[in-house]
């Protein structure tokens, strides 16, 4: 019984997911401007409308992330594709500051620009200070950069990043002053132990509630 409730505990300490952020609902948290390495594959819901959004495409191999701000200042980054090759084409969405899951309206800040088709020597993208159109793509228009966009301490925004082309993951590096909300500190809880004779014993955590979250 003691081996059964560690099992317990692990399951509702530790919520398990096999399934990669393809949606606006699953979107990795970022604390404390942890820089992100990962890839995009295939798409969960397709979240983008091609028809409405200014860089006029849909997701394709798609991953979500979402940050939290702490400390206002500008939010920007390099978003470098782990192969230098300029088939690998990635592009980006941002959404914000008032925008939820259940209701992204227009992203503020995007680009579809693809590197071969614009003539570009690098397939680095992101937001930074010295860029002013707030859209760039689709295909040849645009240098592969967008401008950084100006947070305030309590905003969230929703980050979509896309490959339509090529393969391969990706780092992406903050590059603003904005800071983000910290990661949470999580406590080790001490082992919680039952022993009974009798079978079929069911056991109620949910008095230990607060030892465990």
């Amino acid at each position: 019984m003691k081996k059964l409730a560690f099992l317990f505990l692990i399951f509702l300490g530790f919520p398990v997911s096999a399934q990669q952020a393809n949606d606006c609902g699953d979107a990795i948290v970022v604390c404390g401007n942890t820089n992100i390495s990962s890839n995009a594959s295939g798409y969960g819901i397709q979240e983008l409308d091609a028809s409405l959004n200014p860089c006029t495409f849909e997701e394709v191999n798609s991953l979500w992330l979402t940050v939290n701000i702490a400390v206002g200042g500008t939010l920007a980054f390099n978003l470098r594709p782990d192969s230098s090759d300029l088939v690998v084409d990635y592009d980006f969405y941002v959404y914000g500051p008032f925008s939820n899951c259940t209701n992204l309206n227009d992203p503020i800040r995007c680009n579809t620009t693809n590197p071969i088709q614009a003539g570009l020597s690098s397939n680095l993208t992101g937001l930074r200070d010295t860029e002013t159109n707030t859209s760039g793509g689709p295909g040849e228009n645009g240098n592969g950069f967008v401008s950084s966009i100006p947070v305030i301490a309590g905003e969230q925004y929703y980050i979509l990043i896309d490959r339509p082309v090529g393969n391969g993951g990706f780092n992406l590096e903050w590059t603003g002053t904005a800071g983000f909300l910290p990661p949470p500190e999580v406590n080790q809880p001490e082992n919680i132990e039952v022993c009974e004779d009798q079978s079929n014993l069911q056991i109620d955590l949910t008095q230990h509630t607060t030892q465990i979250t």
